[in-house]
């Protein structure tokens, strides 16, 4: 019985599954009335979607009711579903999650296996905007493309942000085998939007075959600075620092112009400027300057550190630093020495985590070693002349903010 919004999380983050084939998992969708009549996209890449989804959401949600599933969460798992500015309610996740487990124990009696929590959690989405009524549904991709739950979907739209090195165990080991993967949640005839360079070549040939509409941001993209930049002839503003972050913000400025013809300029520039996306290069404090980013992967490193031999001049760079233990975190170290001056290294309470100790052996900076994370924040200088970063898992990103705000206030 699910008689407490614990009682529901509990359930859905109990959930494993073997892999299964996508045609269950459309079956349900389609036995259970739950396949989207609203016109949809699904974006994928290894960094950036959750940026791109919520840029787009913060510029439809002017014109339109619109659903948006993301993932991970950072604070509260009611983050994943939201129309609009509203996320779903703790009632509504007790809601569906009773109608969920009516679904799975039918699917366990038949099959002898659960369906997962990214399965459930991705039902609870079409459920929950089937309900509301929504215009227009966003999606995001939780691991790849072509075998992901939500590419059970008909996209009229297809988001490609870029292709790294993520996850290879499961999308392959080539950046190729990770771009064609990817590019499963693309329709023939319909539209994709990217921003990928490198393997640009590879998406014109797999769209050209199938007559896909291949739209580049990159053509028509200037950047200016680590706040604004120029698409299309027109400037832009955005919260969000970083170059990576513009193609990002041109990406959901396409799709916008893509779903609503003849968009206002305001709309998109208002929708761009106010978007805010927790724990991906989230200023927390300007004096000194601390950063939040859980990017985790050697692309996000990249960029972080571009973004910081940019900022840094002559201030000390403080690196907290902590990975989920299937990362490859010895070459995400290799980028961040090229500006940390410093590394704040600590513990937590999860079997995947990266031992502190391993770590520190693969460091060629001073460090810092901790056991938890408020003895670490409680140690840091905060004085002006330092800048502050923590790279790492999301799954750990909002405690640090947390503890770093703490210790700020002090």
């Amino acid at each position: 019985m699910i008689n407490s919004y614990n009682d529901a999380l509990n359930y859905l983050f109990d959930k494993r599954c073997k892999n299964k084939s996508l045609d269950l998992l459309k079956n349900i969708i389609i036995e259970n009335n739950l396949y989207p009549t609203y016109p949809l996209c699904i974006v994928t890449g290894t960094n950036g979607k959750g940026e791109v989804c919520h840029f787009l959401r913060n510029i439809l949600k002017n014109c339109m009711h619109v659903g948006v599933f993301t993932s991970p969460h950072i604070e509260s798992f009611n983050e994943r579903i939201m129309i609009n500015d509203r996320f779903i309610s703790n009632s509504e996740v007790m809601y569906y999650t009773s109608k969920l487990k009516e679904i799975n124990d039918n699917y366990i009696n038949k099959y002898n296996d659960s369906l997962s929590f990214f399965e459930l959690t991705f039902l609870m989405s079409l459920m929950f905007f089937k309900d509301r009524e929504i215009d227009y549904g966003v999606f995001e991709v939780g691991i790849g493309g072509t075998f992901d739950a939500t590419n059970t979907l008909d996209p009229e739209l297809s988001i490609l942000v870029n292709v790294g090195y993520d996850h290879k165990s499961i999308l392959g080991n080539t950046k190729e085998e990770i771009c064609l993967n990817k590019l499963g949640i693309t329709r023939n005839n319909k539209t994709l939007i990217t921003s990928e360079k490198e393997l640009y070549p590879l998406i014109k040939d797999y769209s050209s075959k199938r007559n896909i509409n291949l739209i580049n941001v990159c053509d028509n993209l200037e950047i200016i600075n680590d706040y604004e930049f120029i698409y299309k002839n027109n400037k832009y503003k955005k919260y969000i620092p970083g170059y990576f972050q513009a193609y990002d913000a041109a990406i959901a400025i396409e799709a916008s112009c893509h779903i609503i013809n003849n968009i206002p300029y305001d709309i998109l520039s208002y929708g761009i400027y106010y978007t805010m996306v927790k724990s991906r290069m989230e200023v927390i404090s300007k004096e000194p300057l601390i950063i939040i980013d859980g990017g985790h992967n050697i692309d996000a490193s990249l960029n972080i550190v571009s973004f910081l031999k940019r900022v840094k001049n002559d201030k000390h760079v403080i690196m907290i630093y902590q990975s989920l233990n299937d990362k490859d975190y010895i070459n995400v170290i290799k980028n961040l020495d090229l500006v940390s001056d410093e590394y704040y290294i600590f513990d937590f309470d999860d079997v995947r985590k990266t031992k502190k100790e391993d770590i520190a052996s693969n460091l060629s900076k001073p460090y810092h070693l901790f056991d938890t994370i408020e003895e670490l924040a409680s140690n840091i200088d905060y004085s002006n002349n330092n800048i502050i970063v923590f790279f790492g898992s999301f799954h750990i990103s909002f405690d640090v903010k947390k503890e770093l705000l703490k210790n700020l206030n002090k």
